[in-house]
């Protein structure tokens, strides 16, 4: 869980970076893809602290906080085109989807 944390991470600053507001669509893609092929058991109570307690509930939680997410980011293309505070829009998303990740 922690590559995925900061996978996350990292993409803070990419939302700085000009013209790379496709860019953090695309990692959010490939990290729900990474998240989707996690193989674990998820009917028993093994591996919990390692996968930051990652029950079925949870797991299909987080995958919908990243669907959400990058939902949010294709249907802002109208901010892109105005460059109307795109980096703020992508680190609120960002900081939105860490903190959805962690709870």
């Amino acid at each position: 869980m922690m590559k995925f944390l900061l996978m996350m991470m990292f993409l803070i600053p990419i939302c700085f970076m000009k013209n790379m507001f496709w860019m953090v669509q695309m990692v959010l893609f490939l990290l729900m893809f990474f998240f989707m092929n996690l193989t674990i058991n998820l009917y028993y109570m093994s591996n919990m602290s390692y996968l930051i307690s990652c029950d079925i509930m949870s797991y299909g939680l987080i995958l919908l906080s990243i669907w959400i997410c990058i939902l949010m980011i294709m249907s802002s293309e109208n901010l892109f085109k105005m460059n109307f505070y795109v980096n703020f829009f992508l680190l609120n998303i960002i900081f939105l989807l860490i903190m959805l990740f962690l709870t």
